[in-house]
């Protein structure tokens, strides 16, 4: 019984690698493909895109502008308080 189940265990070792060895085999023979040349035919929705992702960036430039805006005319106190408040958070 023992010698049975070794013998499954090393025929099934064998098959995997075989299995194994045909994926590398087959992986090697792939043709490598050629560049391609990409050809655009909208290029509108591209330039929507830009446009839509500087509205943003802007958006979020000017929100944290006016944030840095804020704490520097805070008097120090109400700063020192809002540093700790965020060193504490952590």
């Amino acid at each position: 019984m023992k010698d049975r189940l070794i013998d499954l265990i090393f025929y099934l070792l064998a098959i995997a690698a075989l299995f194994m060895a045909l994926k590398i085999v087959l992986a090697k023979n792939k043709p490598i493909p050629e560049n391609e040349i990409i050809t655009l035919t909208n290029t509108d929705t591209i330039y929507k895109e830009i446009d839509i992702l500087t509205l943003k960036r802007d958006t979020i430039s000017k929100y944290y502008e006016k944030k840095i805006y804020n704490y520097r005319t805070l008097p120090t106190p109400k700063r020192v308080k809002l540093f700790a408040d965020r060193i504490n958070r952590q």
